[in-house]
């Protein structure tokens, strides 16, 4: 590796002289000894006339005949890039006339080599070292190992660091390979841990990546979703190399640690000696024996500081170290003005998480850091040294400073243009210096999570001290136990698990701004007061507090006065954003912006919210009165914010948005807001003389008992919290200082702490039980009462499985979308949101319960617990998503491939983010044109042709399958073909596509289609579960089979991009192998019970109740070696399977052989669909999705939902929802079977599912009026416009009469007139 980074691979470099001369001719020779393949490149720059005689011609043979390309002009598209097989490739150069055209200019580098042993060593070949690295990781022992580990470490990260970009990535690979066989090989990993190597790795080589990686990525767009492959692989190299960093660091603390417990247990020891007088201790005395009983210890004493609030924990924070504010010009400090002090004073106004700065020097000199001006007239610069730091809870040890990030540095550049003005909408106002976790250490977390083991519970189990307990607090004893890390089973770590009972506590109760007792915060013009964010990723809160207004507002006045407001119009941190100072830039309009203000002339209190870069702002129906303590309460439903006075509704102030909030971690400021803030909803003043923003004042009030909840809070909630604090004599409203609120308390009169108070021996028996370990809770009522989380609550997390995981998220999906029908909403527009689901508060109905048998049992409040943390997985993972390669999804030392396998736990919300961006991206076709002859497939069927060369689905195959795959690539808003009927007079709107679709799944599960069969469950009357199934025709293996199986996987990427539904029921044989999931048995048993219980007995044969022996095995088994495939035809099971017989002696073999065919047997027919699919959608990320999400995107809900219908239908006047007909109209197909529901739909749609996704609707349904309303009338549909005319029957008998023979009988999609100019009999 080493010698490969100072000996690169050649490059050769031809090129004419520039401008290149006239009528000449060049013929060279390209030869690169040893290359399998060169790829051949050229500069941008290459300009050659536009003759018939210019030409710079390439070949494949010396003679110059072979002719591979030829180029001219001007412009990338003349001068493509290209790869030729071999070693060497020939060019020739013919000019007449130049003009002063600059010439040509290209590079050929070898992609592969073909070398002897010899010539690669002389060559310092890559592809040798990389062949010698998986031997040494596979074959070696594991004292070569341990001996050479750091020198092949140095090797690859020479190779890594110095290599060329293009080059880079294999490296990369490589050592990400590296370190996770160093992590994962546990007697390697052990070494490590207990410091027994004398050499480990020195990973500190790879901090110039770290910090160049940092910077790219604070440039990067957030919102894209593709990036290059060598971004991402560096991005997962610096995450693992973390994740093994920390093993180090691990293993240099165990050293240390048992050195100091070798020392100390030996003075215990023989001071035990000398006072027992060498004594044998008696069992039970409390000496530790091999396998005793693990303790810990869960001690409540609320004097000894064992309680842990857990508001604060896991929080990060900014610490300014230094600060250095002067002009732009000077480098030297002597011109600067040192302004740390004042600096973190202003730092602890904003919450102390952030640091918000104004984006204009007239907005940043307002601020009192600011206010003098070291250099008159000039740019300024502020430089910046801090650090980032947060309390961590460290099992064993308690809470613990930990410093993220030290000395990190940060100049800021402001200009002193007199022209300035105020930001046009969508210009950033602000730009902050966050302590969020950056987009590279979000992928760090995500990988770490996914790499945790067992090695890791095990290790902190070894360190768990053992104790006895004889009082009377409680005690959790933990056994020790393995719990293997088996495909998609999540082990909570420590950081996931101390978020995880944050979140929870918070959902209990809320964060206390500031506390209801004392005279309250009182608010000037300037006052500023920052809180740090409860940091919840819902989307709904409340905020409660109490106003004492202390005057009647200016009559004069110009601008709204800030009561409190979350948010400010930061920049992205974009090019341009950096060359304006952040003054031009874009701001993030993906957060949510949130304020409350009163009225410039009055106390209207006014809502103003920003969602998605759109304001919304709603006033108070009345003013707040003056002089008088007033309770106000705003409530974010996720969708609408509502206003309670005193606990009344306000009812003129429901503000409705046109799309969901979204999550904000920015904090909470009371009181003016800094200056340059621009109020949602209030455009800025665009005047020649406006350099800036009016300034926004605060309110002049004082505030009591400013309370932020997580979640949206009742009507009775609201006014349960005045009844609380004003129980007691709390004196006259009116008296700024009389009127004194009381402290929540508990039951027995104690106070109650607003947020969740944790005891270090909970979260000690709840991180053992997250590890595996098994823990018996006892626990006092006294611990029940101080502690707010019940380590019991975590006992059932060892025991849960990927299936248990599967049918939770199912089970919360069907909450909510409950909760979407009681809201109104029920799947208008998006759908359920798993992600702002309050997960603490959810009912589980015992009716919604009862399907999922893998639940049962199960307490409820475990099941709320471990969806609150599948819940902030997710929360994670969706901002780490558009940085993961999942073209290496198969390659299992990527992150891909790990997050894949947890495919199931991810929201599809969270999946549809990555998606719909990616598909919007690779989106390039147009529609085409097709002709289909329906009177030929019908003739075709009634005369018995099963052959299919007729069918609709042929002709299609026909028309388009060997046109372009990119042409079928549209986006969700066209359609890839339009259809033409011969002989009919419809134009195709979109009707006509969607029952060409329809026809072609009609086919395929029919006999007059050999490509699909039933499934073997089906026959003979039917037995087992999926009898509705089909599957792929063994047997068909042809040529043009296998092109027929993929032009089904075409129609399958067609359907998902345009949310085209396919009415096709496959087996999860089918769809497992299209997302790259293994076929199970499972699946085999799924849809052939006869030929799975016939494997299971065979496994059982010879064994004792076994009812296969010797003497009657040949009963159970054909004679020879073969066995019966899903179309009935016989396979053999080996080369001349049909002259060898079976016997009790190869039984063994049979039985694999058997086991392997029924898996296989549909393998070619699902590669051919699978790559099919892969030319109209991007396949690597496939695997983030299970394969029943798949079959959803495909085909659809099979089951028609009439209140999902309902929900997406509207009314032409003068057609309302309330009329008669149009009640009359659901309940009848409500009253419907599936089958019939699904003739409805297709007979006013053209097409028998409705996308799963509310989204996905192009049209709505729409309801129109009838000109014939009696109850002789049919129903008349427009499918392409997806509409119905329905009659105003008068009974509901009648209607369902007309409309079944509708259905049925009309399914013709043209009635312009009838089929005309059409030999029905035409065979061609």
């Amino acid at each position: 590796f080493a010698q490969a980074v100072h000996h690169p691979p050649p490059v050769l470099i031809f090129k004419s002289a520039h401008p290149y001369k006239s009528h000449e001719e060049v013929r060279e020779e390209v030869h690169i000894p040893g290359a399998s393949k060169l790829l051949v490149t050229f500069d941008s720059r290459c300009h050659l006339a536009n003759d018939i005689l210019t030409r710079l011609s390439f070949y494949r043979d010396r003679d110059y005949q072979d002719l591979i390309l030829q180029c001219n002009g001007r412009g990338s598209s003349r001068y493509p890039s290209f790869v030729i097989p071999g070693d060497r490739v020939w060019f020739k150069f013919t000019s007449v006339n130049n003009n002063g055209l600059w010439g040509y200019k290209f590079k050929a580098k070898p992609l592969e080599f073909r070398l002897d042993d010899q010539q690669a060593l002389n060559s310092h070949n890559f592809e040798l070292g990389r062949w010698l690295f998986e031997l040494f990781l596979t074959q070696m022992p594991q004292g070569i190992t341990e001996r050479y580990i750091v020198d092949l470490y140095d090797a690859i990260t020479l190779y890594v660091i110095h290599a060329r970009p293009s080059s880079k990535i294999k490296g990369v690979k490589l050592l990400i390979q590296f370190l996770l066989h160093v992590h994962r090989i546990p007697t390697l990993r052990l070494s490590l841990l207990l410091g027994r190597m004398a050499r480990v790795p020195d990973l500190q080589k790879l901090k110039p990546l770290t910090q160049e990686m940092d910077e790219v990525m604070g440039s990067l767009d957030v919102n894209r979703t593709i990036h290059s492959q060598t971004l991402q692989a560096l991005m997962e190299l610096l995450a693992t190399a973390d994740l093994v960093q920390k093993d180090f660091s691990i293993g240099k603390r165990l050293a240390s640690k048992d050195q100091k417990e070798q020392k100390e247990e030996k003075e215990s020891k023989d001071s035990k000696d000398q006072k027992d007088g060498g004594k044998v201790p008696s069992p039970g005395s409390g000496s530790s024996s091999k396998g005793a009983m693990i303790k810990i210890k869960m001690d409540v004493d609320t004097k000894q500081g064992s309680l842990i609030d857990l508001s604060g924990v896991g929080r990060r924070r900014l610490v300014i170290l230094d600060a250095k504010y002067g002009p732009a010009s000077s480098s030297s400090s002597s011109s600067s003005i040192d302004v740390t002090t004042p600096l973190k004073t202003y730092l602890s106004q904003c919450g102390g998480t952030e640091l918000i700065i104004p984006a204009s020097l007239q907005d940043l000199s307002k601020i009192k850091p600011f206010s003098i001006d070291p250099a008159t007239g000039s740019d300024k610069k502020l430089r910046l040294r801090y650090r980032i730091e947060r309390d961590d809870y460290i099992p064993g040890r308690g809470l613990v400073t930990t410093v993220i990030k030290e000395n990190l540095e940060r100049t800021l550049t402001f200009k002193a243009s007199s022209k300035a003005q105020a930001p046009y909408e969508g210009e950033a106002t602000h730009t902050a210096i966050k302590s969020d976790p950056t987009m590279f250490e979000q992928v760090v977390r995500i990988s770490r999570f996914t790499l945790q083991t067992n090695d890791i519970a095990e290790s902190k189990a070894g360190n768990t001290e053992s104790s006895d307990s004889s009082d009377t607090k409680a005690v959790a004893t933990i056994k020790p136990g393995s719990n293997h890390f088996g495909k998609g089973k999540i082990v909570a770590t420590d950081e996931f698990m101390i978020e995880t009972l944050r979140i929870w506590s918070l959902n209990s109760s809320y964060s206390s701004l500031i506390p209801p007792t004392g005279e309250g915060k009182e608010l000037q013009l300037t006052s500023q007061f920052g809180y740090p964010n409860p940091g919840h990723f819902g989307n709904q809160f409340t905020v409660a507090l109490w106003l004492f207004l202390k005057k009647e507002p200016n009559k004069k006045g110009t601008n709204n006065r800030a009561l409190l407001h979350r948010g400010y119009h930061i920049g992205t941190g974009d090019a341009s954003a950096q060359k304006f100072g952040f003054r031009r830039g874009k701001h993030d309009s993906s957060k949510t912006l949130f304020s409350l203000t009163l009225g410039a002339r009055d106390n209207n209190l006014t809502i103003h919210c920003e969602v998605g870069g759109q304001a919304h702002l709603i006033p108070s129906k009345k003013p707040i009165p003056t002089r008088r303590w007033v309770h106000v309460a705003v409530v974010c439903h996720g969708h609408a914010f509502v206003l309670y006075i005193d606990g009344k509704l306000d009812t003129d102030t429901k503000l409705k948005l046109t799309r969901e909030v979204s999550g904000n971690t920015d904090p909470i400021i009371l009181g003016r807001p800094t200056p340059g803030f621009r109020i949602p909803g209030i455009p800025p003043a665009r005047s020649v003389s406006a350099v800036s923003e009016p300034e926004v004042q605060s309110v002049e009030a004082f505030v009591k008992d400013l309370r932020w909840y997580v979640r949206d809070l009742e009507h009775k909630e609201v006014n349960a919290i005045i009844k609380e604090c004003t129980k007691k004599n709390a004196g006259k409203r009116t008296s700024q200082k009389g009127f004194q609120l009381t402290s929540p308390s508990t039951k027995d009169g104690k106070r109650k702490p607003p947020t969740g108070q944790v005891t270090k021996g909970d979260l000690d028996a709840i991180e053992a039980l997250c590890t595996g370990r098994r823990v018996s809770c006892e626990r006092s009522d006294s611990q029940a009462k101080n502690s707010e989380v019940d380590p019991c609550v975590w006992e059932h997390w060892h025991s849960w499985t990927p299936k248990m995981d599967a049918q939770l998220l199912r089970l919360f999906g069907e909450i909510a979308e409950q909760r979407q029908k009681k809201l109104g909403v029920a799947r208008r527009g998006a759908l359920p949101s798993l992600l702002n689901l309050p997960a603490r508060r959810v009912a589980i109905p015992e009716k919604l319960l009862r399907p999922y048998a893998l639940l049962k049992g199960v307490p409820e409040q475990c099941m709320r617990m471990r969806f609150l943390f599948v819940q902030i997985l997710n929360f994670r993972i969706v901002s780490v998503l558009p940085m993961v390669d999942f073209s290496q999804a198969l390659s299992p030392w990527s992150l891909a491939h790990r997050l894949s396998t947890l495919s199931h736990l991810i929201f599809l919300e969270i999946k549809n983010i990555a998606w719909m961006h990616i598909l919007m991206q690779t989106s390039t076709g147009r529609a085409q044109y097709v002709n289909i002859n329906r009177p030929r497939a019908l003739k075709a069927q009634e005369r018995g042709d099963r052959s299919g060369r007729k069918s609709v689905f042929f002709q299609l195959y026909l028309q388009l399958h060997f046109s372009k795959p990119s042409g079928l690539r549209c986006d969700s808003h066209s359609r890839p073909w339009v259809v033409s009927y011969q002989g009919f007079g419809g134009q195709d709107a979109g009707g006509l596509f969607r029952d060409s679709i329809s026809t072609i799944c009609t086919e395929l599960q029919s006999p007059w289609v050999p490509l699909f069969i039933p499934v073997p469950n089906s026959k003979d009357g039917g037995v087992g579960d999926n009898q509705e199934k089909w599957l792929p025709c063994s047997s068909c293996r042809s040529a043009l089979h296998i092109s027929n199986y993929a032009f089904v996987g075409k129609l399958m990427g067609i359907a998902v991009r345009g949310s085209h539904m396919l009415n096709l029921d496959l087996p999860s044989l089918v769809w497992k192998p299209l997302v790259g999931d293994n076929v199970t048995f499972a699946d085999v048993k799924a849809i052939d019970v006869i030929a799975a219980g016939r494997i299971e007995k065979l496994s059982r044969a010879g064994m004792s109740g076994s009812e296969i022996s010797k003497e009657n095995y040949s009963d159970f088994v054909p004679d020879k070696f073969v066995m019966m495939g899903y179309d009935g035809k016989e396979v053999e099971l080996k080369e001349n399977g049909h002259d060898i017989p079976t016997t009790w002696e190869n039984r063994e073999e049979y039985l694999t052989l058997f086991k392997q065919a029924k898996l296989a047997e549909v393998r070619p027919h699902t590669q051919a669909i699978r790559k099919g699919l892969g030319t109209i959608l991007p396949i690597q990320l496939l695997p983030l999705f299970t394969w029943e999400e798949l079959e959803m995107m495909v085909c659809g809900k099979r089951e028609i939902d009439v209140d999902y219908l309902k929900a997406n239908t509207r009314y032409r006047p003068p057609v309302s929802e309330s009329d008669p007909h149009v009640k009359m109209l659901w309940e009848v197909l409500e009253d419907f079977s599936h089958e019939e529901r699904r003739l409805f739909l297709r007979f006013v749609w053209g097409q028998s599912r409705l996308p799963y996704n509310p989204a996905d609707f192009k049209q709505k349904f729409e309801i129109l009026s009838s000109r014939d309303n009696n109850d002789q009338a049919l129903p008349v549909s427009h499918t392409c416009f997806f509409s119905v005319e329905l009659p105003q029957y008068t009974s509901k008998k009648a209607m369902r009469e007309k409309i079944l023979y509708a259905i049925t009988n009309c399914q013709s999609i043209d009635t312009d007139h009838a089929a005309q100019n059409l030999d029905w009999d035409d065979e061609t």
